[in-house]
């Protein structure tokens, strides 16, 4: 499947890999992410990560900022009864887009 998006891309979005830059969800609580080690999700994220870089696209992997507020804060980044980013979840992935220099040009 991930190879087959990555074929068709090109056709639905017409932008260089260089004007493209997806923003992944994770794990977002270490504890989680050290239990899912190596589960389909780990594996195809981690896939996905790989071949989106391989092709030149940018990738933000947000467990890296989720982790390290949720490690000072505690905070959820869901809400209560539902998997969606909650506010702060927003907020910190508009952060690392901001911070990832990619909009720059």
């Amino acid at each position: 499947v991930i190879a087959a998006f990555f074929r068709d891309l090109p056709a639905y979005a017409p932008l260089a890999p260089n004007r493209v830059l997806f923003v992944l969800d994770g794990f977002r609580y270490p504890a989680t992410a050290e239990a899912s080690r190596g589960t389909y999700f780990d594996q195809m994220r981690r896939l996905f990560i790989d071949r989106a870089t391989a092709l030149g696209y940018a990738t933000i992997d947000m467990d890296g900022p989720f982790f390290a507020r949720h490690r000072q804060t505690g905070e959820r980044f869901e809400w209560p009864r539902d998997g969606h980013w909650n506010p702060l979840g927003h907020e910190l992935a508009a952060k690392a887009v901001l911070e990832s220099g990619f909009l720059q040009d």
